[in-house]
C-alpha cells in the first residue's frame, strides 16, 4: 500500500539565491532585466529538473528518518509533477549520493547535520542548503550540495553556489559554534560522466568575508540598475531567464552572423569565433524554448506559430496485433529479435542477481571525435598530421 504524496508548501524564491550566485557576481544587472520578462510557472513540469527534485526529496527522507530502508522509499509515492521515484533512480542516484554523503561526514568528523536548512542574509538574499553540518570540535562547518544531472558536471573548487550557501549559513552557525575556522564545500553528483561522486574544497572561514563584500557590492549595483544596464555575457548565461532578449546575447548573435568562416585565417579570429559558437549553443535552444512557451500561453509572436508534430503510428494492442500478424504474415516475417545491449545485460543481471563475465564479448570503439574545450574531460586524439608523422617514424 502506498502512502499519498506529501503536499509541500510553495517554495519561496529569494531574489538572489545560490543557483544564480555566479550570474549575480559576473552580470550584476541580470535581475533588473529579468524583471521585465514574462514570468514562467515555477511549478510547471520540467523533464530535467523534476527527477532531480524527486532524488533530493528521497535523500531528505533518508536523512531525517534513520529507520528508513531504501526499498521503503518506493512506497512513499515521492513525486514531482510527472516524475516518480523508481528503482533505477534509487539504485543509480539516491543510494550512491546518500552513501557518499555518509562517507564525507565520517571523513571530516561531522557530528551534527541538518537537511534542507533555510538560510538567508536578508529578505532578498538566501536559499536552502541541502546538507549543513558542524564537526565534533565545532571548528569545521560543512555545506553539501546534491547534483543529480548527467549533462553538466559540477565541482566544488571556486564554486560560487557552494560559497554562497556557506556565507548565508555562517553567522547563524557561529552563534552556537563561535570557533569555526574552516568551511568544507561539498558537491555530490552520482553520474556516469565523472569518476568520483564527491568533490570537496576546504576554504578558510575568512574567505567568506571576501565573498560577502563582492556579493553585496554586486547586489547593490544590480538593484540600482535599469533593465539593460550592467550586463556581461559568459558561461553564467546558461539558464538565465532573460538570455532570450539580453542585448549582450543578441549582440553576440549579430556578431556571429557577420563572420564568414571561409575568411578566418588568423588563429585569434578562429578562437574568437569558437567562443561565440560556445556561447550561442546554449542561447539558441533557450530562445526556442521561451518562444514555444509563450505561444503555448497564447502570446502573439508575429511570423511564428505552433503546429502539431508529425503523428507517429502505434499499435493499439501489441499482443493482439502480434497474434494477428503472426497468423497472416507468419512469425518470421512479423517479429524482430535483437540481443540487448551490454548495459542492458549488466542491469538485467543485477536485477536477477546473476554474475556475468562479458569481457570477451564486448568491444568498445569510438564513433568519431567531438569538439570540446581544452579543460573538458578526456585526452586529445592525435591529429591526422601527427598520426602520419608517428607512422612514418616507425617505418
Amino acid at each position: 500500500m502506498t502512502t499519498p504524496a506529501t503536499e509541500k508548501p510553495p517554495t519561496f524564491h529569494y531574489r538572489y539565491g545560490g543557483s544564480t550566485a555566479k550570474r549575480t557576481l559576473k552580470c550584476n544587472g541580470w535581475q533588473a532585466l529579468a524583471d521585465t520578462m514574462p514570468k514562467e510557472d515555477p511549478h510547471a513540469p520540467n523533464k530535467y529538473a523534476d527527477p532531480g527534485t524527486v532524488n533530493h526529496d528521497a535523500c531528505e527522507h533518508l536523512h531525517n528518518d534513520d529507520s528508513l530502508d531504501y526499498p521503503q522509499l518506493l512506497d512513499m509515492n515521492i513525486v514531482c509533477n510527472e516524475s516518480t521515484l523508481t528503482q533505477d533512480m534509487l539504485d543509480v542516484k539516491v543510494i550512491p549520493a546518500f552513501e557518499a554523503l555518509e562517507d564525507v561526514l565520517d571523513e571530516y568528523d561531522i557530528a551534527f547535520t541538518e537537511a534542507e536548512k533555510k538560510v538567508n542574509i536578508n529578505q532578498i538574499i538566501g536559499g536552502s542548503v541541502d546538507i549543513l553540518g558542524i564537526s565534533e570540535n565545532g571548528k569545521r562547518m560543512l555545506c553539501a550540495d546534491y547534483k543529480f544531472g548527467d549533462g553538466v558536471m559540477v565541482y566544488a573548487k571556486d564554486n560560487d553556489q557552494c560559497t554562497f550557501y556557506s556565507w548565508n549559513a555562517f553567522d547563524e552557525m557561529c552563534k552556537e559554534y563561535p570557533n569555526i575556522e574552516e568551511v568544507i564545500n561539498v558537491i555530490i553528483q552520482p553520474s556516469h560522466n565523472r569518476e568520483d561522486i564527491v568533490d570537496v574544497e576546504i576554504i578558510p572561514a575568512q574567505a567568506l568575508f571576501d565573498f560577502e563584500d563582492r556579493f553585496l557590492a554586486a547586489v547593490k549595483v544590480g538593484e540600482a540598475s535599469e533593465p539593460g544596464e550592467n550586463l556581461c555575457a559568459g558561461d553564467h548565461c546558461k539558464f538565465c531567464p532573460c538570455a532570450v532578449t539580453c542585448p549582450e546575447k543578441t549582440g553576440q548573435a549579430l556578431a556571429a552572423l557577420k563572420i564568414d568562416p571561409a575568411e578566418l585565417e588568423d588563429m585569434s579570429d578562429i578562437v574568437d569565433a569558437l567562443e561565440l559558437m560556445a556561447d550561442l549553443e546554449d542561447w539558441i535552444p533557450a530562445v526556442k524554448k521561451f518562444v514555444h512557451a509563450q505561444l503555448d500561453l497564447g502570446t502573439d509572436i508575429p511570423g511564428w506559430k505552433l503546429v502539431a508534430k508529425r503523428a507517429t503510428r502505434k499499435w493499439v494492442d501489441d499482443e493482439k496485433v502480434a497474434t494477428y500478424l503472426k497468423r497472416k504474415l507468419k512469425t518470421a516475417n512479423a517479429m524482430n529479435t535483437t540481443v540487448i545491449s551490454p548495459t542492458q545485460a549488466e542491469k538485467k543481471a543485477k536485477e536477477l542477481d546473476i554474475e556475468l563475465d562479458l569481457a570477451k564479448h564486448i568491444t568498445a570503439k569510438s564513433s568519431g571525435t567531438n569538439l570540446v574545450r581544452e579543460s573538458a574531460k578526456g585526452d586529445p586524439v592525435l591529429s591526422q598530421k601527427a598520426l602520419a608523422a608517428s607512422l612514418n617514424s616507425i617505418t
